[in-house]
């Protein structure tokens, strides 16, 4: 799954920027965290349903 990651914000007023920039990069790695996991979960169901069809 390809996460599509929103730019950083540029404005004249440093302070913003600073605060949104924040925001952003923390939803960003929430999305990481949340595709990681996603991603053992498949995992495992995946051996969990293999295992057992034997």
């Amino acid at each position: 799954m390809d996460i599509q990651k929103p730019g950083s914000f540029r404005t004249m007023d440093k302070a913003h920027a600073d605060l949104f920039n924040q925001v952003i990069d923390q939803l960003n790695t929430n999305d990481e965290s949340i595709a990681q996991f996603a991603a053992e979960a498949e995992q495992r169901s995946t051996a969990y349903i293999d295992a057992h069809i034997r």
